[in-house]
């Protein structure tokens, strides 16, 4: 399944492995916290997410804030705020700037890696 993945990023134009796996990681997000009633909302969600990651934004400091990572590592998988996620945990996104260490759910379909890696820009953070 990665290959396929990492085969039609290739036809998307993203060769470079680590874009590759930052594209897939997003994605992976979008898929974990989308109302998925409202697929419209996948490029703004990856718009916030491209803005959260950025270091020196002054409302995140590249801190993703997505409980989702966090819920991934529990092996939870409802869209709540987990009070006993670990300031340890690498998936926790509150207390480690930038994306996780890998993709937090199944590998998303091709319209999640489209909008992942080239949202609509906006200033949105949230």
């Amino acid at each position: 399944m990665v290959d396929e993945t990492f085969s039609r990023l290739d036809d998307l134009g993203i060769e470079d492995e680590e874009e590759q796996w930052e594209t897939v990681t997003i994605a992976s997000l979008i898929t974990a916290e989308a109302n998925h009633a409202n697929p419209e909302d996948y490029d703004l969600m990856s718009s916030a997410i491209q803005n959260r990651l950025v270091p020196d934004n002054p409302e995140t400091d590249g801190y993703l804030y997505i409980d989702a990572t966090s819920n991934y590592a529990l092996g939870e998988h409802d869209l709540h705020i987990a009070a006993e996620h670990s300031p340890e945990d690498p998936y926790n996104t509150r207390t480690n700037p930038g994306l996780p260490r890998a993709p937090s759910v199944l590998p998303p379909g091709r319209p999640l890696r489209q909008r992942s890696t080239r949202p609509t820009r906006t200033t949105t953070t949230g």
